[in-house]
């Protein structure tokens, strides 16, 4: 048995790449409590690098689920406590860095969630190839995978850091099987910042509008809502409760704080679809949403109605 890491010299300068075993986990052979081997040891290598103080002893216990889950949250990946393609994303995303634990003994005002940066993208220029490649390896970067299964992917392009959108300024790529790239200009963010139909976490008596959180998602159908077609957000797993922030003192932003107080509660989001917003502005409580005119061309270019398709949402400037 490896000696544990607190009686070893760790050199933080050096961290393990993402190695076959966790390669496997992002194909499918997730990793949870009660897993061993050298898949596991990877993993355990992977979060002593980047903070954590782990033995080294290839079994999935209770320690090493506490690490991943303080992992996922830190970085925000769903908080399951399984090792799937999201978090196997988010370990390659963070080679060589010391990832921000949140102290429990922190007050919530002086927690800053640990989220990627986001990413600069600019309007890709060459032929759809080229175009399609580019896309492709955004996706590929954020853990996710391009068309899995026959699938189309959607690419959500969340744009900056603020809050409810008064306007449709987020963009989504469609990139489907036979190299196709469909271009869609629509919004990540709720288009309110109140609604009685929101839970109200804070138990201030006004519901907190909910945005979901970056990552990767699966997209099934989900008939018709506001006019049209709509197609239902679920985890990778398969399950409708995802992982989201709530505006709580409801000024239609999501500052650092609020962030990460719904980390800390665990802030699930239910019932969060793509759908037709109004003509000019979102109107959603945390729905992916785009115009009438833009959401037509959508439906077809996932497969139309009844069409599923994968989704990486990640934050852009």
């Amino acid at each position: 048995m490896v000696a544990p890491i607190s009686n070893r010299v760790r050199n933080t300068s050096a961290t393990p790449d993402v190695g076959a075993g966790l390669a496997s986990a992002a194909n499918g052979e997730y990793l949870k409590r009660g897993s061993s081997g050298e898949a596991v040891l990877e993993l355990q290598k992977a979060l002593n690098a980047r903070g954590w103080q782990l033995e080294e002893d290839g079994k999935f216990g209770p320690k090493t689920e506490q690490a991943l889950r303080d992992f996922q949250g830190a970085t925000g990946a769903e908080v399951d406590g399984v090792v799937g393609p999201e978090t196997v994303g988010k370990l390659r995303t963070t080679a060589g860095q010391q990832v921000n634990r949140r102290d429990p003994a922190a007050p919530s005002s002086d927690y800053q969630p640990n989220r990627p940066a986001p990413v600069d993208i600019g309007r890709p220029s060459g032929d759809e190839r080229q175009r399609y490649d580019y896309y492709a390896s955004m996706v590929r970067r954020a853990g996710g995978q391009v068309c899995p299964n026959g699938q189309p992917t959607v690419l959500g392009l969340r744009a900056g850091e603020g809050g409810a959108a008064r306007e449709y300024k987020d963009r989504f790529i469609v990139l489907t099987p036979n190299g196709r790239v469909h271009e869609f200009t629509g919004a990540t963010y709720p288009g309110q910042s109140r609604s009685s139909a929101s839970p109200d976490v804070t138990g201030d008596g006004v519901g907190d509008v909910g945005m979901i959180r970056p990552g990767n998602y699966q997209v099934v159908p989900n008939g018709n809502h506001a006019g049209a077609a709509s197609y239902h957000v679920r985890t990778l797993g398969g399950s409708g409760s995802i992982p989201g922030w709530r505006d709580s003192n409801h000024d239609g932003r999501y500052s650092d704080g609020e962030r990460g107080a719904s980390e800390r509660r665990g802030d699930r989001l239910t019932g969060v679809l793509f759908h037709q917003g109004n003509s000019s502005a979102p109107s959603s409580i945390g729905c992916q949403t785009l115009s009438p005119s833009e959401y037509r061309r959508f439906i077809d270019a996932v497969g139309g109605p009844r069409g599923s398709f994968t989704y990486t949402l990640i934050a852009a400037r």
